[in-house]
């Protein structure tokens, strides 16, 4: 589904629900324990989520469980987000895996991200 910035920015801000971007990292491996540390920090921010459109469907997005989401580039607080990567995760009702990132930019700053997410 297409949509332009100033588009996608209003159904952010009308029909967007706080929701949760998880950016997962992964930290040294602890040789005594033979452990490797893993760390999560929780972003709250606005998002609108939304079913794949028939034209972007294909025989793996239905059953494996693919949601869109539009969410802004800014905390609820106003602080910029890090870029979403595909190893972080949305959180709404459900826990989904990001696996495609679109930067969506309007005079070459950041405006949103467009996410693919794996429920």
């Amino acid at each position: 589904m297409a949509f332009d910035t100033y588009t996608i920015r209003t159904l952010i801000k009308e029909h967007g629900v706080v929701s949760t971007f998880r950016v997962r990292s992964t930290g040294s491996y602890n040789a005594s324990t033979g452990v490797v540390a893993n760390s999560a920090t929780d972003y709250a921010v606005m998002a609108y989520s939304y079913s794949t459109v028939p034209s972007e469907l294909s025989s793996g997005s239905i059953s494996g469980g693919y949601r869109m989401y539009a969410i802004s580039n800014l905390t609820t607080t106003g602080t910029v987000i890090p870029k979403p990567d595909v190893t972080d995760q949305m959180i709404s009702n459900k826990t989904g895996d990001i696996v495609k990132v679109m930067e969506i930019t309007s005079s070459n700053s950041v405006s949103c991200y467009l996410l693919t997410v794996k429920e």
